[in-house]
Order: C-alpha cells, then sequence, then structure tokens
C-alpha cells in the first residue's frame, strides 16, 4: 500500500476524514480476511472512529458484500457507503442498517 506517513495520524494528515476503499478485496478476490485488514487499518492507527469512511463494494448478488458491511459495523465505522448502487437498486437488494443506539443519552 502506498500511504504518505503522515495519514497514519490524523493531525498530522491535514485531513478531516478519510475513506477507505479495498473493492477488489472481496469482490474480485473474495478474500474477506484482507478486507477486515482494510476496515481496520485506520482505526489501528488511532484514528477516530467519527473521522471514518468505507466504501462497500457491491457487484450483483454472489457478491460478499453484506458480510463486508457487517464487517465495517463490527468495527463501529459510522459511515459505510455502497459502490455501485444501482446494483442494489437493480437487483432489488435488503441493505441492512448499522445497529441504533437504544439508550438515551
Amino acid at each position: 500500500m502506498n500511504l504518505p506517513v503522515e495519514w497514519q495520524l490524523q493531525p498530522s494528515s491535514g485531513l478531516d476524514t478519510v475513506k477507505v476503499e479495498a473493492l477488489s478485496f472481496s469482490a474480485s478476490l473474495r478474500n474477506l480476511d484482507l478486507a477486515r485488514q482494510a476496515v481496520a487499518l485506520f482505526p489501528n492507527f488511532g484514528w477516530p472512529l467519527a473521522a471514518l469512511r468505507y466504501l462497500v463494494p457491491v457487484f450483483g448478488v454472489a457478491d460478499p458484500w453484506e458480510r463486508e458491511l457487517a464487517l465495517v459495523w463490527g468495527a463501529g465505522l459510522p459511515f459505510a457507503n455502497l459502490w455501485a448502487l444501482d446494483h442494489v437498486c437493480l437487483y432489488n437488494l435488503d441493505v441492512p442498517e448499522a445497529q441504533l443506539e437504544r439508550r438515551a443519552k
């Protein structure tokens, strides 16, 4: 991976948020272990979860996108985008939501 050392920490990165995409890991390679590593990359660097986004590949019904989305939610990342959304619409896929906070604050 080509990643500037400065991006490993949010203060030195100059970025407010970062979106990770590893489309080939689950879609082409069918390797959820690699996808799990991609999901955990910036949290492992110490970035705050609120500053992280993840792009989940959706390429038809045979793609393990739901499992990768579950990895994102399980890691506590607050935002996941689906790519390509037209496949979600074309195949009328149900998109699971992250667990809602049920406690009053």
